[in-house]
């Protein structure tokens, strides 16, 4: 049994805290330290979004465009959802936006494709508002641009779970037409799968697994992964 995956591609200048927006989100933590992003990677989680339901995302991670802008657009190509990462706190930010605007215009002319603008540091003084980044998002990738905007900040943690729930749901919308996911008419088939970082919140129903086959609804999903946690912390003690 399988289920839709929404690929979801963070986008943005180096050190507009797109690793930080996606690690507060998975760890609910923040470090001041800024470690470029090199190389592009994902981690897969589900998202409820406030509108109910439950989705699958897998998350990308970029470095800043200018990095490897060949390897970002292709990445970028086949997303179901886009989050467009700006530093609030850089007046520059928007010269940054428009060249990433332009770069990738291919992709963000793609039809119906849902973008989260995401205004991040707000902790900090701001020298960019919403209104005028998506003023210029809308110029350079055109009017029908499907954008909303929100304020974040991974520092403080404002706003974060906000981006990806939002996002979450304007994928849902995209493919199911409906932004809530009804889970009651199937059974969920669930087991863990640990990503390429070794993150346990990394759950899929993927694959059918009989002793974790849950009824349909959020709750019973929580009570069926923190059965599995508890095992396998069970066998990791008596490995030891």
């Amino acid at each position: 049994m399988s289920e839709k995956v929404f690929k979801v591609v963070m986008l943005g200048a180096s050190g507009s805290g797109k690793t930080s927006l996606r690690n507060n989100f998975l760890y609910k933590n923040y470090t001041w330290q800024h470690l470029p992003t090199c190389n592009p990677d994902f981690v897969s989680t589900h998202v409820v979004p406030d509108s109910g339901g439950i989705a699958a995302i897998q998350i990308w991670d970029t470095g800043g465009v200018s990095v490897d802008r060949l390897t970002t657009a292709s990445l970028a190509e086949d997303a179901d959802a886009i989050i467009l990462v700006v530093d609030g706190s850089r007046a520059e930010s928007l010269d940054s936006l428009s060249r990433l605007l332009s770069g990738l215009s291919s992709v963000f002319t793609a039809s119906g494709l849902p973008v989260v603008l995401v205004m991040s540091k707000v902790d900090l003084p701001q020298n960019v508002s919403c209104e005028k980044a998506v003023e210029l998002c809308k110029s350079v990738a055109g009017h029908n641009l499907d954008i909303v905007c929100i304020e974040a900040s991974a520092c403080t943690g404002k706003n974060v779970d906000c981006v990806f729930q939002r996002t979450a749901e304007l994928c849902q919308t995209k493919a199911f037409g409906s932004s809530a996911v009804e889970l009651d008419e199937r059974p969920l088939l669930l087991k863990t799968r640990v990503s390429r970082h070794g993150d346990p919140i990394c759950y899929h129903r993927f694959d059918i697994d009989d002793s974790l086959q849950a009824k349909g609804h959020s709750r019973h999903v929580a009570d069926a992964v923190g059965n599995r946690a508890r095992y396998i912390l069970r066998r990791l003690l008596c490995l030891g």
